[in-house]
């Protein structure tokens, strides 16, 4: 009597496993998708204002300013459960899309704290979103700390 038990043990734990991997992977689709959205929004707020980003100083700023073009107050929200939040590049604010050199690989959205296997969410300036390994990560990440060229403004944006 006692195998049957046992295996039955090690069958359920399995499938606990298997279940919280899944769920894990539901919760990072979703923050990707939320990181795209935010990152799309971004790029025609950039549309509307001559190809510059937005001056955002703070989250609530970044929020206030692409809030028209996505209508939902929750995008910035991650799903990690380590918390965080999904952010903007504070390096390309007031920066012009025009000026970058590789908007394939500049980080314009990211999640702020790594997942716990290490990866990161990021959407990047041509408008994709990936899910990026530790490895990945630590190449795209300099992009966080670059300096860009911002347009001259025009009034009060």
């Amino acid at each position: 009597m006692r195998k049957p038990t046992v295996l039955l043990v090690m069958l359920a734990a399995a499938l606990v496993a298997a279940q919280t991997a899944s769920k894990i992977a539901g919760l990072k689709t979703e923050t990707l998708s939320r990181a795209r959205q935010l990152a799309i929004a971004c790029l025609m707020y950039a549309s509307d204002y001559d190809q510059a980003l937005p001056l955002a100083r703070s989250s609530a700023a970044f929020q206030a300013a692409t809030y028209p073009y996505h209508k939902n107050r929750n995008l910035q929200a991650t799903m990690n459960p380590a918390g965080g939040e999904l952010a903007f590049n504070a390096a390309l604010r007031g920066a012009s899309l025009t000026a970058l050199r590789n908007p394939a690989e500049t980080v314009l959205i990211h999640d702020t704290k790594p997942w716990v296997d290490g990866a990161r969410i990021a959407a990047f300036a041509d408008g994709h979103a990936k899910i990026l390994s530790a490895a990945e990560w630590a190449k795209v990440a300099a992009s966080l700390k670059a300096t860009y060229a911002k347009p001259k403004r025009r009034g009060g944006r």
